[in-house]
């Protein structure tokens, strides 16, 4: 895979200003108080974007993208997934078409951004047993695109027609691998900030209600 070093560096280096190296020992309050706090900030709450800019993602950035899910962790090391990443607009258009046609009589899918929306989609697949796997992959791909400056949005959604009726011929025009299915799609562009996500979005949970420290 051809890498464009540039991008890749800048997100390899924010990632290790994020989280720093066991042998550099405390950060100082300079280091603590610049990128290395506003990189931690972001990723500690990552937002789910809700609409999407008429923005293409650049080749590069896509590569860069893909390459943290890549080098994501699993166990034994079996990296046991296929990312396709799409940006024909045609087909993820067809792909949410399909989706509302095939949603019951009298329901409709909320006005939130969906795979139609979003000018990148990545599919990411797995074999069966490594949704865990699959899923670290697919939040490396999304922190990293976070701290590119893009929106992020992780659906399930999709499944009801990549793993429809037309399942066979989805796997074919998508590259999935044999014995692999789709598992979730991560949707990535410019968040279109004039649009109130905020308000209506679902409340988080107290922090105590989910937490336990011992």
């Amino acid at each position: 895979m051809k890498r464009t070093l540039p991008v890749a560096l800048v997100a390899i280096l924010t990632l290790t200003v994020a989280f720093g190296c066991a042998s550099q020992g405390a950060p100082t309050e300079t280091e603590t108080a610049t990128p290395r706090a506003d990189a931690i900030a972001t990723l500690a709450d990552i937002p789910t974007t809700q609409a999407f800019l008429d923005e293409e993602v650049p080749e590069e950035d896509i590569r860069t993208i893909l390459l943290a899910g890549v080098n994501a962790p699993s166990g034994m090391n079996n990296q046991p997934w296929h990312f396709t990443a799409v940006t024909d607009r045609e087909l993820l258009g067809r792909i949410g078409d399909e989706m509302m046609a095939g949603m019951p009589a009298g329901v409709t899918l909320p006005a939130k951004a969906g795979i139609a929306d979003a000018p990148l989609a990545i599919i990411a697949s797995g074999e069966e047993g490594s949704e865990l796997d699959v899923g670290f992959a697919v939040e490396e791909m999304n922190a990293v695109a976070t701290l590119m400056g893009y929106g992020t949005k992780i659906v399930g959604s999709p499944l009801m027609v990549l793993a429809g009726e037309n399942e066979a011929e989805y796997r074919e025009i998508l590259g999935i691998p044999e014995g692999q299915s789709v598992i979730t799609v991560l949707l990535v562009g410019r968040a279109d900030d004039s649009v109130d996500a905020v308000s209506t979005a679902t409340p988080r949970k107290d922090f105590d209600s989910v937490v336990t420290i011992l």
